[in-house]
């Protein structure tokens, strides 16, 4: 909510800062991927709408073809995120959030090893990597059945983001799948 004021604020200051309208539209992805907004259909038509604005102002705008990718995911259209993200990794090679993002495409595809060298770079490159992607790791990790590799990202998603409770679901899969019916238990009952 705080950066939405600021970022609107610098838009009347500044009506073509494509970073501001981008930024905004990630805000609004947030809400969206989270669950957390009140009309998902409303919110995901507005987050493309500000993503288009900033593109319209500025071609190259990672952000803004990285969230237009991610929308593509919640919409399923899988080769058309894959191919916005692989555009803009074209464009900027070493970017940590559009590679984050190509690796959450890449993981819904079910290329999980691909999905894991994309996100471990985007890792690397950016130690404080949004809790969404850490996620897809975790779970391109599980997919993988590099199950210590699945929990060690979970509990990190966890410390770094205290409500990102969809990684006690990979954690609970994990330790069913290994046997630690216990652990598991115990991971729903707290997700519970």
């Amino acid at each position: 909510v705080e950066a939405r004021a600021v970022l609107k604020r610098a838009i009347e200051l500044d009506p073509g800062y494509a970073a501001a309208y981008a930024a905004l539209a990630e805000t609004y992805y947030l809400d969206l991927s989270m669950g957390w907004a009140q009309s998902p259909v409303a919110t995901a038509a507005h987050v493309e709408e500000l993503a288009h604005k900033a593109l319209s102002i500025h071609a190259d705008d990672v952000r803004a073809r990285v969230i237009l990718g991610r929308l593509h995911i919640l919409h399923h259209r899988y080769e058309q995120a894959k191919a916005e993200l692989d555009r803009t990794l074209r464009a900027s090679p070493s970017d940590a959030l559009a590679l984050a993002g190509r690796g959450n495409v890449l993981m819904w595809m079910g290329q999980t090893e691909a999905a894991i060298q994309a996100l471990e770079i985007a890792q690397r490159l950016d130690p404080d990597m949004n809790a969404i992607d850490r996620f897809a790791l975790s779970m391109a990790y599980y997919l993988n059945r590099r199950y210590s590799a699945a929990i060690d990202q979970s509990e990190l998603n966890l410390r770094r983001t205290a409500n990102a409770h969809f990684s006690r679901i990979v954690l609970a899969a994990v330790y069913a799948q290994s046997g630690q019916g216990d652990s598991a238990a115990r991971a729903l009952a707290v997700l519970r």
